[in-house]
């Protein structure tokens, strides 16, 4: 048996060949499976890139490609893999086209037997090695090397062959397109090199980021008009467009228009600002700007409503109108008068959405605002160290406030805090009659009113004695206790007693009202004086008779000029006087008697005359 020699290398030539054919059926599945694939990719590409896909439909783009690339391997690949030839196979593949000679395969067989020591099993083991080495002494008539390979058709590894080489000089002439095709297949957001570049897109002067991951969003106030400016660079049109799909579906398009023409448009490198305005839509919007065949990503225009600020002023009066009802001004007023002194806080409320920044601009200094809640809706300015700690002259201020969305008020709100004048009280009083008794008490009416309520009211008293001696004292009227006392009226009961008076003695009063201002040349008021006759009883009895006397001619002097009116003259008609009362003896004073006037045919009454009873001199005694 021989293992070396001529057999020897047979076997291993066939062995060769075997593996050979392997490598070759592999390389073609290889190659085709490549092709097809590369060729599905390369479909999806110029589908993308001319319809500008989602991802969802990149996605099936990338699905159909992993299809056509499984078709492919079970198709070529797998077969080829799993076909698996030794000696034998490529012996009987040399026999086939060897008609007439069969006894390789056989002398194989026969080697395999002879060198595992079961010859004698199938026969006798002259005869195996005699076969085997008559194989060998022909084994120059075989070339394993030189077999045919079964192969695909040319024209499938050609095509095959064309796609994998065009795929990779377009990859190695157009690598920026190949960077962004397998970002956008991979699901990303890359955009295929254009001649035209978008440089930048602004919103009302806000830059879109178009760099992050996530979609870029751009807040703008409603009702407020927009700005929108687009940058582009290379190959320039003549406008750009912006395309505005809301929540609905509708769509509206915004054109965006260049300022100028310029001898640049068109030329690689160059740049050109396009500019447009509009009003604010009433809902977000997903907006999408292109120019030229270039776009940008889609981003969201997010409506707000712009911040609603109110401002109220919190007046603390000063010391010296504490306990004043003086009315505060309402929300909203931004302009208050306030007493000299007076302490004035502002607080900023906004109803809607929460405040980033509020500022107070006063007497050419600006003082930051505190937020007093957890939602910063309501901000407070404390006057401590301010202008506004004590108000001594009129001032102007503007507030400033800057909203969460970077939203500020369109004009600063403007308000004034004035001096309110501290007006002096009023007082009024008088008397029922002016003669009194040493020991009367006779009643005061009074009325009196001060913007910030009377603090106390008194009678200034001053007696002018009959030996020509004066003196003065004070007496207070008692007041409630109520906070508010900016309207007082009442009467009063002035007790002479304690003066010791005397008939002839005269008293001057006068009443006398202090506010709650500090100011001691308007803080009081005095009533016009009055004076009381003090006298006895017959004087008293005298003067009211005095009085009633003169009302009934007064009485008398109407009824005639009512007649005369009429036209009716008729008997005169004495004046009304009341029943003589006892003097000081006892005796009934006369009582005056009236005369009545002659008729005459003028309308001319003469008037009528009375006698009074004579009335003592004062300082004697009846």
């Amino acid at each position: 048996m021989s293992d070396t020699g001529k057999f020897a290398t047979l076997r291993h030539g066939l062995q060769a060949a075997a593996r050979r054919r392997r490598r070759v059926r592999l390389t073609d599945a290889l190659l085709l499976t490549a092709g097809a694939t590369l060729a599905a990719l390369y479909v999806g590409y110029y589908v993308d890139r001319a319809w500008n896909l989602v991802p969802a439909a990149r996605l099936f783009l990338d699905l159909t490609a992993l299809g056509v690339l499984a078709a492919a391997v079970r198709c070529w690949v797998w077969p080829a893999l799993r076909r698996h030839e030794d000696a034998v196979d490529v012996a009987l593949g040399v026999e086939r086209r060897r008609s007439g000679r069969n006894d390789l395969v056989a002398a194989l067989q026969f080697d395999d037997w002879l060198r595992s020591g079961r010859g004698s099993e199938y026969g006798s083991t002259s005869l195996l090695e005699a076969v085997v080495e008559q194989t060998a002494a022909g084994a120059e008539e075989f070339d394993p090397a030189a077999e045919p390979i079964e192969r695909p058709t040319r024209g499938k590894r050609w095509a095959g062959a064309a796609v994998i080489v065009a795929v990779v000089l377009a990859v190695i002439i157009y690598p920026r397109h190949f960077a962004a095709w397998l970002d956008r297949a991979l699901l990303g957001d890359a955009h295929y090199p254009s001649r035209t570049q978008i440089v930048s897109l602004h919103v009302n002067g806000a830059a879109v980021d178009f760099a992050g991951d996530a979609t870029p969003r751009i807040v703008v106030a409603e009702s407020r008009p927009i700005t929108w400016q687009l940058i582009a660079s290379g190959v320039l049109p003549e406008q750009a467009t912006l395309a505005l799909v809301d929540d609905q579906g509708s769509q509206a398009t915004v054109e965006l228009a260049a300022p100028a023409a310029t001898d640049a448009a068109g030329t690689n490198g160059s740049e050109r600002i396009y500019q447009a305005q509009g009003a604010a839509p009433i809902a977000s919007l997903i907006v999408e700007a292109q120019a030229g065949d270039a776009y940008a990503e889609p981003f969201e225009l997010v409506v707000r409503p712009m911040p609603l600020v109110t401002i109220a002023l919190d007046v603390t009066l000063p010391a010296y109108a504490a306990g004043a009802m003086l009315p505060s001004p309402p929300p909203g007023r931004l302009s208050a008068g306030v007493l000299e002194g007076s302490s004035v806080a502002l607080r900023v409320t906004c109803a809607n959405k929460p405040l980033r920044d509020v500022r107070l601009k006063l007497a050419e200094k600006t003082w930051p605002l505190t937020p007093t809640d957890d939602e910063r809706r309501t901000w407070r300015f404390d006057p401590a160290d301010s202008p506004l700690a004590e108000v001594v002259e009129p001032a102007e201020f503007t507030v400033e406030a800057v909203d969460d969305d970077g939203f500020a008020l369109p004009e600063p709100l403007r308000g004034s805090i004035l001096l309110r004048p501290d007006q002096p009280p009023t007082v009024a009083a008088e008397v029922v009659t002016k003669y009194v008794l040493p020991a009367g008490k006779p009643s005061i009416a009074y009325q009196a009113g001060d913007d910030l309520g009377v603090r106390n009211l008194a009678v200034l008293r001053q007696v002018l004695r009959g030996d020509g001696g004066t003196e003065s004292d004070r007496v207070e009227i008692p007041l409630d206790a109520a906070p508010s006392r900016m309207q007082l009226a009442g009467k009063f009961p002035l007790d002479l007693a304690p003066l010791e008076l005397h008939k002839g003695d005269r008293v001057t009063i006068r009443l006398e009202a202090r506010d709650r201002s500090g100011d001691p040349n308007r803080a009081t008021a005095q009533s016009e004086p009055f004076t009381l006759e003090v006298t006895d009883e017959q004087g008293l009895y005298e003067a009211m008779a005095e009085t009633d006397q003169r009302s009934a001619r007064k009485m008398d002097e109407i009824i005639q000029k009512q007649l005369l009116m009429t036209g009716k003259v008729g008997p005169a008609v004495g004046p009304l006087v009341p029943a003589p009362r006892p003097s000081a003896s006892g005796t009934p004073s006369a009582a005056p008697s009236s005369t009545t006037p002659p008729a005459a045919p003028t309308p001319t009454v003469p008037a009528p005359t009375a006698t009074a009873p004579s009335s003592p001199s004062r300082g004697t005694q009846p």
